[in-house]
């Protein structure tokens, strides 16, 4: 940031930060390098960057990557500073959070065990997954839950992406249930709350967003842990889907209701040949050019 400014560190930092946590998803380490750029340096923002992206990735719901396993980050999953339970695998792994890295992974302590808790957990993690497979980009789920007195509490997050940074867009989608149920799950009827979120952006020759988020209330009823697992997948997949043919239907008749200059405007002119140039292969135009002249 330029020199002489009146803002003092503190608030060049909360400008930084803020511009960080609005990351496009896909594009976060672009944007902290550019952030470090008008900061002067890595240094100066060395110390925060650890708990600035921690809030990142708990927010879209990043997965983190080791050798053989991937690990979503949200609050639910977070054990102790800079440890997540993988709910796939029932462990707990340590998380390198500016990277999304895996540093290692170790058996989960017994005070994080709930008996009544996994009855519930285990398979609603093992028919999530099989939803977020066969119906997300990019998919990662997670399934944790613990003990609220008599009740148990079940939160599902899951997130999924497409990037295309060749053609200047990205996408994310992400959503976060919880579910509440009573004197042990006996209780057999619940309400399903929830949230989903929607981002793209597209970057070429401008800076075009477009952010849609929608909150759910369902009710839930089942017999057992099995039926329970099966209805939660099966909510979360109907309220999705139904969501994502709302979105399908509202931006593909925008340009009934936008006149068609206005979406052309984004899109880079195609040259007079209507073939995209191939900006891999520049010296061979140049080449062909310099011969076509002699």
């Amino acid at each position: 940031m330029a020199e002489g400014s009146d803002l003092s560190h503190e608030d060049k930092i909360k400008i930084a930060e803020s511009f960080i946590l609005d990351a496009p998803f896909g594009e976060l380490k672009e944007v902290i390098s550019d952030v470090q750029v008008l900061l002067g340096g890595e240094a100066v923002l060395a110390d925060k960057l650890p708990g600035i992206v921690r809030q990142y990735n708990h927010a879209r719901r990043v997965a983190a990557e080791g050798q053989a396993t991937k690990v979503l980050l949200c609050e639910e999953g977070e054990l102790s500073d800079g440890a997540y339970f993988d709910a796939t695998a029932a462990r707990c792994v340590r998380i390198e959070h500016v990277g999304a890295k895996i540093l290692s992974s170790d058996d989960l302590e017994e005070k994080h065990r709930n008996a009544k808790v996994e009855e519930f957990r285990v398979p609603t993690q093992d028919n999530i997954a099989k939803y977020v497979a066969s119906a997300l980009s990019g998919g990662n789920s997670a399934v944790h839950g613990n003990m609220q007195d008599s009740d148990v509490k079940i939160s599902v997050n899951l997130s999924g992406y497409k990037l295309n940074t060749r053609n200047f867009w990205t996408g994310h989608w992400c959503s976060h249930w919880t579910i509440v149920l009573a004197d042990h799950g006996a209780a057999g009827s619940a309400t399903l709350e929830g949230s989903i979120s929607a981002k793209v952006h597209y970057y070429e020759d401008g800076n075009v967003h477009m952010t849609a988020k929608r909150s759910y209330s369902e009710p839930l009823t089942w017999t057992d842990t099995a039926t329970f697992a099966a209805a939660m997948a099966k909510a979360i997949s109907n309220t999705e889907q139904s969501y994502h043919a709302y979105l399908d239907d509202q931006y593909a008749g925008l340009p009934d209701r936008i006149p068609d200059c206005a979406f052309k405007s984004l899109r880079r002119k195609m040259p007079i040949t209507q073939q995209r140039f191939q900006w891999d292969k520049v010296a061979a135009y140049s080449l062909a050019r310099e011969l076509t002249h002699k």
